[in-house]
């Protein structure tokens, strides 16, 4: 398993608190984990468009955790602490992105949530 596939069983199982799908056997697309059905050859999200970065946007405001992941991420992007102002806004949300911008998100999402368990 390669980084990136490892950093998106962690959003997965950390932060969306999902199963991670992995296909007992090649005939038949059930999950051995959690014994559910997909119908995508994975199962699994791939971290790569809006609605994924939503979902870990949206677990991590349930949890709580919102203004610590946009502090961090503040102080990731640009060293400093400064304003939400809608340039930050665009960027976070990925305002004319492409999959790989989300992709980035994603992975700094990963970053910010190991770093945040690692203090607890």
């Amino acid at each position: 398993m390669n980084t990136w596939d490892v950093c998106k069983e962690y959003l997965t199982e950390k932060v969306l608190e999902e199963c991670w799908h992995v296909q007992g056997d090649s005939k038949t697309p059930i999950c051995y984990k959690c014994a559910s059905y997909f119908i995508e050859p994975s199962g699994n999200r791939t971290f790569d468009n809006i609605r994924d970065l939503h979902a870990l946007y949206s677990a991590i405001a349930k949890k709580g955790l919102r203004v610590s992941l946009l502090e961090y991420l503040l102080l990731e992007t640009t060293g400093q602490k400064w304003e939400f102002d809608q340039r930050f806004i665009m960027w976070l949300f990925c305002v004319d992105g492409s999959p790989d911008d989300f992709k980035e998100r994603c992975q700094m999402i990963a970053k910010w949530y190991k770093w945040k368990e690692g203090k607890e």
